[in-house]
């Protein structure tokens, strides 16, 4: 308790060095076992999430409530008058988005949280649990095909997370199979260090109407809207201020991503193969 409250305090006080300053703060005191092993709770809106006290990451913005992916929140935000929707959180993490979109506002019937990351899946199937959910989570690699094993490369942190060679074994699992016999609309969230194609492979022919929502690196040519485009997605950006925009090629998503997210950094975006499902101009 006295190390959480050191962390808040922390984080809370660090708005002089700004958010890269804190988050080295942070990384030094998270190797010190003492500090690694502190745990905090959080409000989220109407729920709680705990995660690791002095996360380099999540620390910063649930401590100080920072609002997290502003863009994300306005995505979801447009998306909430449609009822009866599925949640797919690909790469939930300690299950940030799942606990928040819980709420009956987000229209939401039924959640799938899948986390790959064994540490960090604890945290996940936690925080579902203290909040008294009913949420299908999964500890597993999202992947074109269910049933093979493949490691993941480090077992603790937040972005740690990666399909590799070495690594810890787990089981992979496709959004047909997560998809299978759902009808309406799906929102899957993909946040996966880089499997976001196959995944995407994985989803075809699923009777569900898919909506994705992902972010795409332009240092690595935007590889996710480059297939998304070739399999005849509309791809539509939206600003953090919730404004949106229909891109029809891969020019106009790079230019949107340097209006949005300057610095190279990723913009999250939406992609749909019924661009009516998302209001935008």
């Amino acid at each position: 308790m006295v190390l959480s409250k050191l962390a808040m305090a922390v984080a809370r006080s660090t708005g002089i060095v700004g958010y890269r300053g804190a988050g080295r703060i942070f990384r030094r005191l998270s190797h010190i076992p003492a500090f690694r092993d502190s745990e905090g709770v959080a409000d989220l809106g109407a729920r709680k999430i705990t995660f690791p006290a002095f996360d380099p990451y999540w620390a910063q913005y649930l401590w100080t409530r920072k609002t997290y992916e502003p863009d994300v929140e306005a995505i979801f935000q447009a998306l909430s008058p449609i009822p009866h929707k599925v949640l797919v959180d690909c790469g939930a993490n300690i299950g940030f988005w799942t606990i928040k979109l819980s709420n009956p506002s987000y229209g939401f019937d039924r959640l799938i949280a899948v986390e790959a990351n064994p540490y960090v899946f604890e945290y996940l199937r936690r925080n579902v649990q203290i909040n008294g959910l009913e949420v299908d989570c999964r500890h597993a690699a999202i992947a074109e095909e269910s049933g093979h094993m493949v490691h993941i490369d480090g077992s603790q942190g937040h972005a740690v997370g990666v399909v590799g060679s070495v690594g810890t074994p787990v089981g992979t699992v496709s959004l047909r199979s997560l998809l299978d016999g759902i009808d309406g609309l799906a929102v899957v969230k993909l946040d996966v260090e880089g499997s976001e194609v196959p995944a995407i492979r994985g989803g075809e022919s699923v009777r569900a109407d898919v909506l994705y929502v992902y972010e795409d690196w332009p240092r690595s040519g935007l590889p996710v809207s480059v297939h998304l485009l070739g399999r005849g997605y509309s791809i539509i950006g939206v600003h953090p201020d919730g404004r949106s925009e229909r891109l029809s090629s891969l020019e106009a998503i790079h230019d949107f991503n340097r209006r949005s997210a300057p610095g190279y950094h990723p913009a999250n975006l939406v992609a749909t193969r019924k661009p009516q499902l998302y209001p935008a101009p």
